[in-house]
């Protein structure tokens, strides 16, 4: 069911992996994702929703994920959330599920993200901006990074990027070898 003020959604995040690049990708796993519930009680004709946006891949074996919700006439919310290799690895593996209603299964932990912007720190609670998308920038620091994020500015103005600083965070190259 799609997401409510009342209620979260749940997604599936799916990995594939393959062993060269010149092999077929194979799916590896299937894990529950739930969704934030609603931040406003508006429901634009009961149109709004909240659900992934984009996710991003990180050196660590992490993933950023933003959420997006629209839940009003004219309100947008994007948040960033951040999952590890290890809340993964704790999550339910459910491909084998034809569905998840009426199933034990426990889902993907995931952490709020901070982000330094002009206007000072971004956490998650603030539900700040009309993003759609994010990808990684240059890398700053041993323990920090460029997001950057995209947003169609809306309302006849000009797409942009973004850059923010994606910080408590310690990013380290995995070898996959």
């Amino acid at each position: 069911p799609r997401s409510s003020y009342y209620e979260s959604a749940t997604n599936r995040l799916v990995k594939f992996t393959r062993k060269t690049v010149n092999d077929r990708w194979q799916l590896a796993a299937m894990y529950p994702y739930v969704t934030g519930k609603w931040d406003n009680n508006g429901s634009y004709h009961d149109q709004g929703r909240r659900g992934i946006a984009d996710m991003c891949a990180l050196p660590d074996g992490s993933v950023l994920v933003l959420e997006r919700e629209y839940s009003g006439i004219v309100d947008f919310y994007a948040y960033v959330y951040r999952i590890t290799a290890e809340a993964l690895a704790s999550a339910t593996d459910v491909k084998a599920y034809g569905c998840l209603s009426g199933c034990e299964w426990v889902p993907v932990e995931k952490k709020s993200t901070r982000f330094e912007t002009e206007y000072g720190i971004w956490a998650e609670t603030s539900g700040c901006g009309n993003y759609e998308g994010l990808c990684l920038g240059r890398r700053l620091s041993e323990d920090s990074c460029e997001v950057v994020m995209l947003t169609d500015a809306m309302n006849g103005g000009l797409p942009y990027l973004k850059a923010s600083v994606l910080t408590d965070l310690n990013i380290h190259t995995v070898n996959f070898e």
